[in-house]
């Protein structure tokens, strides 16, 4: 095995209507949304519906995902037996990111929703999905 890809279906944002938002100070500091976007203006992305999508807001899926490459440490963990979290932490360290953060940064691109996010790839506390 040479890597695990995960993924999840969500809802895209129909280009002719969908519109942008300001993020709220407290929902930029509960999900740390600045970690995404360093620069700019934070704007998340709502349907509004139009003829094009008919009036759902949406319009097709875009996937959000993850993919764990299977390195030297996370095979000498999954050996060992450890558990998900030491796996993960190493995952990490290499650079992984989680499909909660694929989604996230989806949500400030404009591809989806924050809802469509949460729906779908809600974060646990040790960072898993």
């Amino acid at each position: 095995v040479n890597c695990i890809l995960a993924q999840r279906l969500v809802r895209r944002l129909c280009p002719q209507c969908r519109e942008p938002h300001p993020v709220l100070p407290e929902i930029d500091e509960e999900l740390g949304l600045r970690t995404y976007q360093p620069e700019g203006e934070l704007r998340l992305w709502h349907a509004k519906g139009c003829h094009a999508c008919g009036q759902t807001g949406y319009k097709g899926r875009s996937a959000i995902h993850e993919v764990l490459v299977m390195d030297d440490a996370i095979r000498r963990s999954i050996l060992k037996h450890d558990d998900a979290g030491v796996i993960q932490e190493h995952a990490r360290t290499g650079g992984m990111r989680t499909m909660y953060e694929d989604g996230l940064l989806k949500a400030l691109k404009g591809v989806t929703t924050l809802e469509e996010v949460l729906r779908v790839a809600e974060e646990t506390p040790n960072g898993t999905v």
